[in-house]
């Protein structure tokens, strides 16, 4: 869309000016206490057929598509909406069950998603162009012609040459046959848009919580029903100041929610005494509201993808307050697009990627009766087993006690120079009972005679290799590949699992990736400095800081220039921020010399422990200031 476009889209106008009102979400309680079955479903994305097939299959609706599960309660947490082709489709099936379930006892309940909340706000990306078909019969004729007049009218006074053919090619580009249709069905009077006004953002039933995307640091610790009451309020203020400021000639159909805010914020400071300041105020104040913020319930993925030595505390401390024991979510797929659970279950994410044409995934239902959890995948219901809480103690389907075993049996194939470094490692390969695997190996022990007086300033040692990668995991940080010591053609060195389809940091700033969360980066990024702050890592470089594609998971190697002696951290990270984390305090605090020593079992010298330990009381100041 070229400049002359952009605009004339900012003189459309709405037909219709509904004044501003206070709403809520309709619940009379938030809290809900049942003996009857839960049933969660995870985002649908508009994949009516996948969906009605699920529920048909597990036998909540019948072949006439009506409700046939008495007093079960179907929860959605999210995500009715978007990418997939019948949006509508699956709203109106949600509607119609709604008054079914509750006039045979049970009960649909609906959690706002992020993308209700884009669709209420006018965020319109991912909708589909043929959805907005569905409402063709809901635009009537009178009202697209206004809005094209609208848009010729300022066409002829900014885009002299422009055929009206060139125009109105453009204008059924940027509003689709049926466009104004869903806008009027999704205002705050709008059949759509009352209906999702009417839903809450965060449920609790039983001693379950069910929301969309997560809880953040920020999540605020009210009462259900106030959490509630005022997200609902703010998208719908938020929606009807956004109309205003489109009948003004402000903002445009099209602006984005940054682009809104931004141009909202420059009238604001040039409005001296404008009548309209007032509303600038709200607009911009209500653009930067937690509900529509990054870390609300309806967008954080934390809980679902960052490290749980800090996402723990964040969410205990919402469970505790709401007297939960579980969070029910959806919004982040699951890598393995089955449910997945967390920190020992107290996190269990739905969203499998129903929508099978976009995501690949799987459809499938999660049961909640009493303390019993099934899953059901379209064919059977089978329990469903919760994580034991031992985050990232899984590698390629063997634990990291089995990866050490394997790294010490199995049979080495072949070994190569691995064509990096100075430390002429090579590159293993290894066989055992058909499992084939790769590992580095790395002999170069460079400690002189004189290296305690020097603070071991110029130690090169495969030892540190293992040292680092047991205090690593005694830690409880698993964010350094599994590592032994073992005997390779008459040479003793550190054998170090090689990890699979990774990028590293250098890699990653060059092409400028991103997870789709900020904690992924930051949380790991302040263990790592932590620990080589502990370690004395003078050689931490963008080249041994690793990703996996699939999870953004970080591991770190290289640390055969560490233990130094010094007290204090090595200049490149003296003022490296630490986030705070009890669990992290907790197990430094429980570091001493004996369980280092043993744990390290002479790969290291009394004088590298014992600076070790001076290291930490110093991280255990630097932590207490972050807290």
């Amino acid at each position: 869309m070229n400049l002359n476009h952009a605009v004339i889209s900012v003189v459309l106008l709405l037909c219709t000016f509904i004044p501003l009102q206070e709403t809520s979400a309709s619940y009379e309680s938030f809290e809900l206490s049942t003996t009857a079955k839960i049933i969660v479903v995870g985002d649908i994305h508009g994949d009516y057929g996948e969906f009605e097939t699920l529920i048909r299959a597990a036998g909540i609706i019948d072949d006439q598509l009506n409700w046939q599960a008495g007093d079960t309660q179907l929860v959605s947490v999210g995500d009715l909406l978007d990418r997939g082709p019948d949006s509508r489709k699956v709203m109106d099936l949600f509607m119609r069950l709604e008054q079914q379930a509750t006039a045979a006892g049970g009960a649909v309940h609906l959690v706002l998603g992020n993308h209700e909340l884009m669709n209420l706000i006018r965020e319109l990306n991912y909708v589909p162009t043929d959805e907005y078909k569905h409402y063709l019969d809901d635009e009537s004729a009178d009202v697209r012609e206004n809005y094209w007049q609208q848009y010729l009218s300022y066409a002829t006074e900014t885009s002299a040459g422009m055929s009206q053919q060139s125009l109105l090619s453009t204008f059924n580009t940027e509003y689709p046959p049926g466009y104004f249709g869903h806008m009027q069905l999704f205002s705050t009077k709008g059949k759509y848009g009352r209906w999702l006004l009417s839903k809450p953002s965060i449920l609790k039933i039983n001693e379950a919580l069910f929301l969309h995307g997560g809880l953040s640091a920020k999540f605020p610790l009210s009462t259900l029903a106030e959490v509630n009451n005022e997200s609902a309020k703010v998208i719908h203020d938020y929606m009807e100041a956004f109309e205003q400021l489109k009948l003004q000639g402000a903002l445009s159909h099209l602006d984005d929610f940054f682009s809104r805010q931004e141009k909202i914020a420059r009238r604001l400071l040039s409005a001296g005494s404008d009548e309209h300041k007032s509303l600038y105020q709200s607009f911009v104040n209500l653009s930067q509201s937690f509900y529509l913020d990054g870390e609300s319930q309806f967008w954080y993925r934390g809980s679902a993808l960052c490290h749980p030595i800090f996402e723990e505390e964040i969410l205990d401390r919402v469970l505790q307050h709401y007297k939960a024991k579980q969070l029910v979510i959806g919004h982040t797929t699951t890598s393995s697009r089955v449910f997945e659970s967390r920190m020992k279950g107290k996190v269990i994410n739905t969203d499998t990627g129903l929508y099978r044409k976009y995501y690949q995934g799987n459809p499938m239902l999660l049961a909640i009766n009493k303390d019993e959890l099934q899953q059901f995948d379209g064919n059977q219901w089978r329990p469903f087993e919760v994580d034991d809480g031992q985050y990232r103690e899984i590698y390629q389907g063997h634990s990291y006690q089995d990866w050490e075993q394997l790294l010490t049996q199995a049979i080495i194939t072949k070994l190569e120079p691995i064509g990096t470094g100075v430390t002429q490692s090579k590159k293993a390969y290894l066989e055992h009972n058909g499992l084939r695997f790769k590992a580095i190996f790395k002999t170069e022990n460079i400690i002189p005679r004189n290296a305690s007086k020097d603070k071991y300033r110029n130690t090169d040692s495969y030892k540190y290799e293992i040292a680092a990668y047991r205090i690593a995991r005694h830690l409880g940080l698993n964010m350094i590949p599994p590592t032994v010591l073992r005997t390779i053609k008459n040479k003793q060195g550190s054998l170090q699992l090689w990890i699979d389809d990774t990028f590293n940091e250098k890699n990653r700033i060059e092409d400028e990736r991103y997870p789709s969360e900020y904690c992924v980066l930051s949380y790991q990024a302040s263990l790592m400095n932590m620990f080589d702050i502990l370690i004395f890592n003078v050689d931490r470089t963008q080249s041994n800081i690793l990703y996996t594609e699939a999870d953004w998971m970080m591991w770190m190697i290289d640390h055969s220039r560490s233990f130094r002696t010094g007290k204090h951290a090595p200049k490149y990270l003296k003022a490296a921020r630490l986030r705070h984390s009890l669990k992290i305090e907790h197990q430094l605090k429980n570091l001493d010399y004996q369980s280092l020593d043993k744990l390290t079992n002479g790969l290291l010298k009394r004088k590298q422990i014992k600076a070790l330990l001076k290291r930490r009381d110093l991280l255990l100041k630097k932590l207490a200031e972050h807290e």
